[in-house]
């Protein structure tokens, strides 16, 4: 009724008109706008030639907004392709860790993750921890992954093995020295540093929520494990 819902479950939209709305939205996540873009300004001249000129607008707002987007994702060099970015920042024994998703050529996400107990370890082995923990966990590898330090030789090549297989294919780790994967690399330390600085203090508390939450299901559940993990 406000417009800010097309009520599939009403049964206002058939199942097809549902798909391609998906199929959209998964383009918008990709990075795609441009077949988005022009989707929405034909639709918008469309509406304006049919006098449905609040529809037009409102197409024409939603394009100025994509538009604004892309343009905040775009990367100077197109030919960066699939690939993350990882960098850190730590201060005694707490730290975080920044990973941004480069997807053909855009910036699609990114993400922070507090370090624990990083102040007897060198940068190598911090940044070979968490790499190891963060692909357990996903789902995608892309063909390269730029790091803001080296991995630890002793492990390099057993993780590049684990994350062939994961992928199907070649794993390149990258510590860039130049041009715009450094520059990306840099990009990222940054975020982690402004982000520990200004956020620090309550990204530790919303831990101490989490773990205090975690613990009270243990024990309505009764299991006698730790819980470490809820989907």
């Amino acid at each position: 009724h406000i417009g800010q819902c097309s009520a599939p479950c009403d049964g206002k939209i058939s199942q097809q008109q549902y798909q391609k709305m998906i199929e959209q939205a998964e383009q918008f996540i990709h990075g795609k706008h441009e077949q988005i873009i022009k989707k929405m300004e034909k639709e918008m001249y469309q509406a304006s030639e049919n006098m449905e000129f609040e529809k037009a607008a409102a197409l024409r707002d939603k394009i100025l907004s994509v538009k604004s987007i892309a343009q905040k994702q775009k990367m100077a060099n197109t030919g960066l392709g699939d690939c993350d970015v990882a960098a850190f920042v730590r201060a005694h024994d707490e730290g975080l860790a920044q990973m941004f998703f480069i997807r053909g050529g855009k910036m699609t996400g990114r993400e922070q993750y507090r370090l624990h107990s990083v102040e007897n370890r060198t940068r190598s082995e911090v940044m070979t921890e968490f790499i190891k923990q963060f692909y357990s966990g996903t789902a995608f590898v892309p063909k390269e992954i730029l790091l803001q330090e080296e991995i630890v030789p002793e492990e390099k090549v057993l993780l590049e093995q684990f994350l062939a297989e994961k992928r199907g294919s070649k794993v390149l780790f990258t510590v860039p020295k130049k041009g715009e994967k450094q520059k990306l690399v840099d990009l990222a330390w940054k975020n982690a540093m402004i982000s520990f600085e200004q956020f620090g203090e309550r990204l530790k508390r919303e831990e101490q929520r989490t773990i205090g939450a975690m613990k009270e299901i243990q024990d309505v559940l009764g299991l006698p494990d730790k819980l470490e993990r809820v989907e």
